[in-house]
């Protein structure tokens, strides 16, 4: 009687001990299959320096291949012309929103600088764009869709244009989803 019950045990626990297992191999589901951090001051290949040299990295992306961009929030990034990808979702990350900045000095060409773009492509450009501050002086558009061919949603994201040669944030609101966000 002692023998089974000391098999019972040692069999309760290696039984309880490989759920435990299994269970932490199977961990929650994602829909990014990479992550790119975007930091001031950081440039080791995985994090990355500007939002713009980040998204340039990105070669091959796609519904099986989506990326994520994070970019530390409370920080300013003086950066323009940035165009996006499509399965490339971009999320500022910590309690404050980073912002995207740009200030032309060059009067004699407004309508060269955007923060965001999409040019005309061949596939529809799917992503989200997440907690934002997007300020552009003296420019064209804080986002500017050359193409309809688009997807995008923008979520909890402040647009600035002050200046611009357009004097609207967005142009081809077209395809575009705005959730919660302000100065459009």
């Amino acid at each position: 009687m002692k023998k089974i019950y000391k098999f019972l045990i040692i069999t309760f626990f290696i039984c309880s001990f490989s759920s435990v297992v299994i269970l932490s191999k199977n961990p929650p589901y994602s829909k990014y299959t990479n992550v790119i951090y975007v930091h001031p001051g950081i440039d080791d290949g995985l994090t990355f320096p500007t939002l713009k040299s980040a998204m340039e990295s990105i070669t091959r992306s796609g519904p099986d291949k989506r990326y994520l961009i994070k970019i530390e929030g409370g920080y300013e990034y003086n950066e323009c012309n940035i165009t996006l990808k499509d399965y490339v979702d971009i999320e500022s990350t910590g309690n404050e929103a980073a912002m995207i900045n740009y200030e032309n000095t060059d009067m004699s060409n407004t309508e060269g600088y955007d923060i965001f773009r999409v040019y005309t492509s061949e596939n529809m450009i799917h992503c989200n764009i997440k907690k934002l501050k997007i300020r552009i002086v003296n420019g064209n558009y804080v986002f500017n869709a050359l193409d309809n061919n688009i997807d995008i949603t923008f979520e909890d994201c402040e647009f600035v244009s002050i200046g611009s040669a357009s004097g609207r944030a967005v142009n081809n609101y077209e395809n575009i989803k705005f959730r919660n966000c302000d100065g459009l």
